[in-house]
């Protein structure tokens, strides 16, 4: 018996069962620059960790989690430095995000805003050029 601290027997296999099905798969690249490209897990697109292969229908699957399961399964991959897992969590984490606003990313997540309304404006303000479309340069600025 090998004591894993905060995984849970349920986590643990299934990290055993996604590393059965990829015992076969090429090691991701030990270099981060190249590790992890932006991707979709429901999309089937992976850019990095796996040769810039294609999530199967099994990996989507597998990964289509409640939130809570999908972090503890999460935290287990990083534990145990099972990167492929980690690259493939993260990426079906980004999913649950993407398009979404603050307010229902806090719901789906459970979690509690704890910012005053003066520093919620105060954070608005400062990623204001996040959010803002590009303004369209007119033609009079173009050079001849």
């Amino acid at each position: 018996e090998i004591p894993v601290p905060n995984v849970t027997s349920a986590t643990l296999r299934r990290v055993a069962t996604w590393c059965a099905h990829h015992r076969d798969d090429p090691a991701p690249p030990e270099d981060d620059e190249n590790r992890l490209q932006l991707g979709s897990v429901a999309s089937g697109v992976y850019g990095g960790g796996r040769g810039g292969a294609v999530f199967s229908v099994w990996d989507s699957e597998f990964l289509n989690l409640e939130p809570v399961c999908l972090f503890e399964l999460l935290q287990a991959a990083a534990y145990l430095d099972v990167r492929g897992l980690v690259d493939a969590c993260c990426l079906a984490v980004a999913d649950m995000i993407r398009g979404r606003g603050p307010e229902d990313i806090r719901k789906t997540f459970n979690i509690k805003c704890d910012l005053t309304p003066q520093e919620e404006e105060q954070v608005r303000q400062e990623l204001a050029w996040c959010h803002d479309p590009p303004e369209e340069k007119s033609s009079d600025s173009l050079p001849d």
